[in-house]
């Protein structure tokens, strides 16, 4: 369960990492689309990093290999 939910928060952090680069193209005040921007900023950041908590150790030298 607890890797399920890991990569489940993997992959929204990828979504909202995509959805910012769309936020440009809605028809939104350049106010909402900075706040729009900032908060996805932070929810993909912070799903990340718990995903990497649930994962672990070995997803996460896996992903330093990856760019290494």
């Amino acid at each position: 369960m607890k890797k399920a939910i890991g990569y489940f928060l993997l992959v929204l952090s990828f979504i909202t990492w995509g959805a910012i680069a769309l936020v440009p193209f809605l028809d939104l005040s350049i106010g909402i689309a900075t706040a729009y921007t900032t908060g996805l900023l932070i929810i993909g950041e912070i799903a990340f990093f718990l995903s990497i908590v649930l994962l672990g150790k070995d997803f996460l030298m896996k992903i330093k290999k990856f760019w290494v």
